[in-house]
């Protein structure tokens, strides 16, 4: 699944201090290479189980995921945060 550089840096950010740096890399590398559109959130999950995640590390990204709208039929949630 192919993101854009903006939704790679909002997913990174999000991310980044859940979980860390390192497996911030490591799940947006496992989303642009691994996951195809079809598969979704479940297949995002298993993907993260298979490659090693634990449940409180799959708790915060499919959180991530989930906020930001990336893996859902329905558009994202507009930020009503100023911007500054």
């Amino acid at each position: 699944m192919k993101l854009g550089t903006l939704a790679k840096r909002a997913l990174y950010r999000e991310l980044y201090s859940a979980i860390g740096y390192h497996d911030a890399r490591r799940v947006l590398k496992l989303i642009e290479e691994d996951l195809a559109e079809k598969d979704g959130v479940e297949g995002l999950n298993s993907l993260l189980e298979e490659h090693g995640f634990d449940r409180r590390q799959k708790r915060y990204i499919m959180d991530a995921v989930n906020n930001l709208g990336f893996l859902s039929k329905e558009p994202a949630r507009q930020s009503a945060a100023p911007t500054s």
